[in-house]
């Protein structure tokens, strides 16, 4: 998780480990879902990288 952006970290913690939905993401970080969902997949392409 460190290789991480703050970006991305953020995006994927609060949608995998505390379970928010795309929409709430956003408004607590103030971007649109979209951006949520681009950083949350790029977030956890890039972990599965690392585990491989």
């Amino acid at each position: 998780m460190t290789r991480l952006t703050p970006e991305h970290r953020v995006a994927v913690l609060l949608k995998h480990y505390y379970g928010y939905g795309y929409d709430e993401i956003g408004e607590m970080l103030g971007i649109p879902a979209g951006t949520v969902k681009s950083r949350t997949a790029y977030g956890l392409r890039q972990l599965r990288k690392e585990l491989e």
